[in-house]
């Protein structure tokens, strides 16, 4: 029979000296132990994440120059397509209703002028006729003086130029389209935003 062993160490006060290792933990032991495991096993997947993303900023970093390039690229061929579209609405437009469009403009100008100066009318051929008919009642009342018409072979429908003593007004889709494309050309002068700032290495 096995001699029964006491472990235990007490004082001559009755107080534990030393004993057994200790095979069970209480509940509150338990809990503290699992949330310093979870926090430990937190911190080390963080650092992993951490070095992961920093490998990958590494590894995009030498790209920044090519994305800045292909951004530059698509700016330009939004800007191209935005005028290629702008010229074929507008063109479209004027193209089917030019005439009465020069007409309308040129009245509205005429009716503006004060003093009833005499006045040249600048138009495509086809639209003189017309605008002749409508400044005809204008001059019936008093609005403008003598009148000249001068077809304009290098107008396109919709273009018109009303000239007086004192200066002229008017509307010529090519000086329009001409000022669109020095808007675009001027603003693609500026360069792209830099947005590529996340792929900076420290």
């Amino acid at each position: 029979m096995k001699a029964f062993a006491f472990e235990t160490e007490f004082t001559p006060h009755g107080d534990v000296v030393g004993g057994p290792a200790q095979k069970f933990f209480s509940r509150a032991e338990a809990e503290t132990l699992a949330a310093s495991a979870r926090a430990e096993a937190e911190a080390m997947a963080q650092a992993r994440g951490f070095a992961s993303v920093d490998r990958v900023i590494r590894q995009l970093a030498p790209v920044n120059p090519q994305i800045v390039r292909i951004a530059e690229a698509l700016r330009q061929e939004a800007a191209e397509l935005a005028l290629i579209a702008a010229r074929k609405i507008a063109g479209r437009a004027l193209d089917a209703n030019g005439t009465q469009t020069a007409v309308d403009a040129v009245a509205e100008a005429v009716r503006m002028l004060k003093g009833a100066p005499s006045i040249v009318v600048c138009a495509p051929a086809d639209a003189v006729g017309p605008i002749e008919r409508r400044l005809e009642q204008l001059k019936k009342e008093g609005r403008v003086g003598a009148i000249s018409f001068r077809a304009d072979p290098g107008a396109k429908p919709g273009d018109w130029r009303v000239e007086w003593g004192e200066g002229l007004v008017g509307f010529s889709r090519d000086h329009v389209e001409a000022a669109i494309e020095a808007l675009l050309t001027d603003r693609l002068q500026d360069p792209v935003q830099d947005q590529l700032d996340l792929f900076a290495v420290a």
